[in-house]
């Protein structure tokens, strides 16, 4: 609820802004004060409501990530030791905590994904609406940006696997030797 409303008082603001243009500088018939007082109280609560949102959100994904650590805890040190003479415990350490983690990441950035892109077709549509040539040459970057995206996926994706496994390396030799 705090991200939709802190959203929608951000998409707000052009259209302040185009009133603001239009009628206390083009018309010269209203007030800019109270334009500059509409768009300071706009932030301030857009401000409050992002940070109430944010807050809120990681605030859960934190309380889930602690209730997971425990409750695999919980079961590791129910398992038997057979268990563990079959596999190595710092590779189970190391990859449960870099799942609990994934999901603790996904818990927090996966709402503020979706918001932005929320945010996105907002702003199209209101891009759109205002100027539609410009709209679709301002947006005509965005293939090549996915691309580009691709591309650091395709390069940093390996690589998030081999500190992983290097992980679960270090936390074996650790694990043997304490």
């Amino acid at each position: 609820v705090c991200g939709i409303a802190g959203l929608t008082l951000q998409v707000s603001v052009p259209m302040v802004l185009r009133r603001a243009i239009d009628v206390a500088l083009d018309q010269r018939t209203g007030s800019l004060e109270a334009h500059v007082w509409t768009l300071v109280a706009i932030a301030g609560a857009a401000f409050s409501l992002r940070f109430a949102y944010r807050y809120l959100l990681f605030w859960a994904a934190y309380h889930i990530e602690t209730d997971l650590r425990s409750t695999i805890y919980e079961h590791l040190t129910r398992l038997s030791f057979s268990f563990y003479d079959r596999v190595a415990a710092g590779e189970v350490i190391s990859r449960a905590n870099s799942d609990i983690r994934s999901i603790q990441l996904l818990l927090a950035f996966g709402p503020l994904a979706g918001l932005s892109m929320l945010s996105f077709v907002l702003a199209v549509g209101f891009m759109l609406s205002i100027h539609v040539p410009l709209t679709l040459l301002a947006v005509s970057t965005m293939p090549f940006v996915f691309v580009l995206g691709q591309r650091m996926r395709d390069l940093v994706f390996p690589l998030s696997w081999i500190t992983q496994g290097r992980m679960a390396e270090v936390a074996m030799v650790v694990d043997e030797n304490l």
